[in-house]
């Protein structure tokens, strides 16, 4: 019995041996375990390898298997177009591409915009490019439509362009939408272009000495896809300088009037060629020492009404901090921002967006 077993002297021969019995099989044991956990670990790898390969990494997609990745943006200062080669590649016409044999645009879906403004996703953050767009829906003509087959064929025409990709993968959620807000009727202009927000984009840049080439790619799997093809063109300013004695007779007769300062895009940044309106307003002042000026910008409808409120406010606050670099007392300036809150044209129009965009002068006196 066991418990006899247990009660002999530890030096008896049975015990002896079966200890030994015992400590041979534990050891044998162990090895068996270890083994069986290497190669359990070695199949689980493997398993997880294959499911890799099989269904690629998050999110899934036909593409992930095949797909270059685009440059990672840098870790401290993020996309860069200064970072970017240069592209020398003799190019055609606007705008540029042709599909792949058997994938056709129809013309009925097809749009250019001669200048409008448009966000790409980088990878850290929403570029906006200012300038000409094309937007096109892609559909198989003849053939069953080929996500892969697009892709590699446009990111084919862009290397052979000089041009590279700088994202490919979902768009965030937040990033979709801030493109979508900052985008005049980005849902109707652009919509033949777009794909679900489930599927990949990709996006690439060519780089030129005078401008710059963006695509937007995506597919709906099988269904077709869309492209917009953006080159980016310097804004051209057509208002007029209205000198000091000008502004002084308007204010003198309705207290009010509305200059054409330009800016960067969606910044409160004065471009240069707005520094001779600058120093107009800077002559009124000194010229008129009792005279205190609120200084008021405003903005077409592009954007959400928060947003383009407080870029408004600090376009103003830009203006009087440049008239006050130049001698002038901040006392005698206020600075307000009414984003699209008061319209003096048109929104639907370009014509209309531009006189929206305004800086206004309003006699305090």
């Amino acid at each position: 019995m066991q418990i006899d077993d247990q009660r002999r002297p530890a030096h008896a021969p049975g015990l002896a041996r079966a200890g030994a019995a015992a400590m041979a099989i534990a050891l044998m044991l162990a090895a068996c375990t270890d083994r069986d956990a290497a190669s359990s670990t070695s199949a689980g790898d493997q398993a997880a390898a294959v499911s890799e390969l099989r269904e690629g990494p998050e999110p899934p997609s036909a593409l992930d298997a095949t797909r270059e990745a685009g440059p990672e943006p840098d870790a401290v200062s993020g996309f860069s177009l200064d970072k970017l080669p240069i592209s020398t590649t003799s190019l055609g016409d606007f705008p540029y591409f042709q599909l792949p044999a058997g994938y056709a645009s129809l013309d009925s879906f097809a749009r250019v915009y001669p200048f409008d403004r448009v966000g790409f996703w980088t990878g850290d953050r929403v570029e906006w490019v200012e300038g000409k767009f094309h937007v096109s829906h892609i559909r198989a003509d003849g053939v069953t439509y080929s996500p892969i087959q697009v892709e590699r064929n446009i990111a084919a025409i862009v290397e052979q362009a000089g041009g590279v990709q700088v994202f490919s993968g979902r768009e965030p959620p937040e990033a979709a939408e801030e493109i979508r807000a900052g985008t005049s009727s980005f849902a109707a202009r652009y919509r033949n272009g777009l794909c679900f927000h489930t599927e990949p984009v990709h996006v690439y840049v060519i780089r030129r000495t005078d401008r710059a080439i963006w695509i937007r790619q995506c597919s709906n799997g099988d269904k077709g896809g869309g492209w917009i093809i953006g080159e980016t063109e310097p804004f051209e300013a057509t208002a007029a300088l209205l000198p000091s004695s000008q502004i002084e007779q308007a204010l003198g007769e309705s207290g009010r009037i509305a200059l054409q300062v330009n800016f960067a895009s969606d910044e409160a940044v004065v471009l240069d060629e707005s520094m001779p309106q600058i120093g107009e307003i800077v002559s009124l002042l000194k010229a008129n020492d009792g005279l205190r000026l609120s200084i008021e910008g405003h903005t077409d409808d592009t954007g959400t009404p928060e947003r383009n409120r407080v870029l408004a406010l600090a376009r103003a606050q830009a203006v009087v901090d440049l008239v006050v670099a130049r001698g002038i007392d901040a006392s005698r300036l206020e600075a307000a921002g009414y984003g699209s809150d008061r319209p003096v044209a048109d929104n639907t129009s370009e014509d209309g967006k531009a006189t929206n965009r305004r800086v206004e002068l309003v006699s305090l006196q």
